[in-house]
């Protein structure tokens, strides 16, 4: 965090780029650390919204956002869940108001979400990311979207909602 203020405080000649803080983000997805990685997303998407286009600022890839769910999925928080819906939401907004049209989500978006979910332990958790498979599917094989082609990946994400519920027996 240090090292990204000095490299934004402008004292040098050296600015964090989109590989930059991909590694951090990546770095804090990894260690399951979301909130971090949700304050970092949104002080891009704050500086990206506050730009005039040509000042060099960072526009924020698909690749964060999916690096941003990635970290909801592996932080095991009660929160994780609904914070990745509502990022998928963010993202499917921003790309069909031409806002940010280079974020809109994929199968690796969808299979983040449903493994946040299937990660809650829970039968809500477990269904909602089957509901999400199907919503995937459906807009694969009825709207022809291949970007959220289900694949085994997500299959398997899904699965893991069922195969994490604690035994009831």
């Amino acid at each position: 965090k240090k090292l990204l203020e000095r490299m934004n405080s402008g004292t040098n000649n050296v600015r964090p780029d989109e590989v930059t803080y991909g590694t951090v983000l990546h770095s804090l997805a990894q260690a399951g650390m979301a909130d971090e990685a949700e304050r970092l997303l949104e002080f891009l998407e704050d500086a990206f919204n506050q730009s005039s286009g040509d000042d060099g600022c960072i526009t924020p890839s698909l690749t964060v956002y999916n690096t941003v769910l990635n970290a909801l999925a592996n932080s095991h928080e009660p929160h994780a869940p609904q914070h990745a819906e509502s990022l998928l939401d963010r993202m499917k907004a921003l790309s069909s108001t031409g806002k940010n049209p280079n974020v809109e989500p994929d199968a690796i978006s969808i299979s983040s979400v449903i493994l946040a979910h299937a990660r809650s332990k829970t039968r809500w958790g477990a269904e909602r990311g089957e509901e999400l498979l199907n919503q995937a599917m459906d807009n694969f094989v009825n709207e022809g979207n291949a970007r959220v082609k289900p694949d085994a990946i997500m299959l398997n994400c899904a699965l893991t909602g069922w195969t994490s519920l604690p035994d009831t027996n």
